[in-house]
C-alpha cells in the first residue's frame, strides 16, 4: 500500500495504534526510567498524556482540526517531564500542519522537524541522550536519506528505524543511562507512539 496523503481519520487510526503500543510497553518504559529522576513513571505519564489528547480529539477528516484538539488535550493533560515533552512534540506537529486538511509525506516530515524544534525550545536546559535527541536525530537522518518522499509508509518506516538507531546511542550521550545499562525511556516511548 502506498498512502500519498494523511487526513484526520488516518492520523487518528495511527495515533490510537501508538497509544496501544505505548500501553503495551508501559511497564518496560517505567523500568527504564532513570533520568531526570528514577521515579519509574515515564510510560505511565506518556500514556496518560496521549490518552487525554485522544479523548479530546473528535473523529474527523480534517487533519488540522484533529491535530489541534489532540495537541490541546495533550498540553492540558501532560503528566511529568516525559508527558510535557511529548505534548510539545505534538504541538509542533500541529503548528506545522495547522493549514492542512490533509498532508503529504513531505509535509508530515516537516511537521516532525517542527515538533522536535518546539520541544527543544520548551525545555530550559535541553539534555542530549533523551527523547529530544531521538526525535531530532531520527527525522534529521530521514531527511538525509529521503529528500523526496513518495508516501507516508516510507516516511514512518524510515523515521522509526532512524529513531531506533539514535535510541541505541543514548547511553553514550547521557552517563546515567550508561551507568544503569539502559536506553532513554522517553525516547523509547516516543518510538512506540510513532
Amino acid at each position: 500500500m502506498s498512502t500519498k496523503r494523511i487526513d484526520g481519520i488516518l492520523f487518528e487510526k495511527l495515533i490510537k495504534g501508538g497509544l496501544s503500543s505505548l500501553t503495551h510497553s508501559e511497564r518496560e518504559l517505567n523500568a527504564l526510567n532513570v533520568f531526570p529522576v528514577a521515579d519509574g513513571d515515564t510510560g505511565t505519564n506518556m500514556r496518560l498524556t496521549l490518552k487525554n489528547g485522544i479523548r479530546c480529539a473528535k473523529t474527523g477528516k480534517a487533519l488540522n482540526e484533529y491535530l489541534k484538539a489532540l495537541s490541546s488535550g495533550m498540553l492540558l493533560g501532560a503528566r511529568g517531564n516525559s508527558g510535557v515533552i511529548l505534548s510539545q512534540l505534538f504541538k509542533g506537529i500541529y503548528l506545522e500542519l495547522s493549514r492542512y486538511s490533509s498532508a503529504t509525506a513531505v509535509e508530515l516530515r516537516n511537521a516532525f522537524i517542527r515538533g522536535y524544534r518546539v520541544a527543544y525550545e520548551s525545555v530550559i536546559k535541553p539534555v542530549e541522550g533523551t527523547i529530544l535527541t531521538v526525535a531530532r536525530e531520527g527525522i534529521e537522518q530521514t531527511l538525509q536519506q529521503h529528500r523526496r518522499l513518495a508516501d507516508i509508509e516510507t516516511l514512518l518506516t524510515s523515521y522509526v528505524a532512524n529513531m531506533e538507531i539514535s535510541l541505541a546511542s543514548t547511553p553514550e550521550l547521557l552517563p546515567v543511562l550508561k551507568e544503569m545499562g539502559v536506553v532513554d525511556s522517553g525516547g523509547k516511548g516516543y518510538i512506540a507512539v510513532i
